[in-house]
């Protein structure tokens, strides 16, 4: 996935990925180049065949892709959501979150109405520190996985509002965070701030249902 690529020109996506699909927000010519703006998803020619476009949120930077179920070995489609949601900021402040968040959960609601698999990953700029996600609605995910009931690895403990509504979401939805859980990802920091000694905190985040995580 990429994030904030500030164009729709697909040729520029893929000058160097010949024989890779690329599914892409487009971006209003206003936005062209500018930060915190653009998402898009970039496809291995091998499995080209098997992924198409679901949809585009109306009002969040989120491209919904449809993978065939052959990709997994699942018996029903995986259908991924791929996000960037802007950090807050005076030109993003917190309402603005909330609101992103509001409606990424409902078309996170919408993804759920094609298929029980569902993966949501992206660039949220949020920061989940050691907020657990599992609540009552992940009953049959504890009985099948109860490591999932562990304290995620962490380096960055620090959590902001994107962080705080990125764990209800998932909460809400029965899917588990991936940061933290997976091999070679102990929620370390995925950037470091420019012409800065303090190092940002992990902004990179997969949520998905148990059928996906294990």
């Amino acid at each position: 996935m990429l994030t904030e690529k500030r164009t729709s020109d697909a040729a520029r996506l893929l000058q160097h990925l010949p024989g890779f699909t690329v599914h892409n927000i487009k971006l209003d010519k206003g936005n062209e180049g500018k930060n915190g703006h653009g998402a898009a998803v970039l496809v291995a020619p091998s499995c080209s065949d098997y992924v198409r476009v679901l949809k585009t949120s109306e009002n969040v930077q989120c491209i919904w892709l449809q993978c065939d179920k052959k990709m997994f070995g699942l018996e029903e489609d995986v259908i991924v959501g791929a996000a960037y949601i802007n950090p807050q900021s005076r030109d993003f402040p917190v309402r603005a979150i909330q609101t992103h968040f509001t409606d990424l959960f409902e078309d996170t609601l919408g993804a759920f109405q094609v298929s029980p698999n569902v993966v949501l990953c992206g660039d949220f700029n949020a920061h989940v520190g050691e907020l657990s996600e599992v609540s009552d609605a992940h009953t049959g995910f504890v009985l099948d996985c109860p490591e999932v009931l562990e304290t995620r690895r962490n380096v960055c403990n620090s959590v902001n509002k994107a962080g705080q509504l990125l764990v209800d979401l998932a909460a809400a939805t029965s899917m588990a965070i991936a940061t933290g859980r997976v091999v070679g990802n102990d929620g370390q920091p995925s950037f470091m701030e420019i012409m800065a000694t303090k190092r940002a905190g992990l902004i990179t985040c997969c949520c998905l249902r148990l059928c996906v995580f294990i």
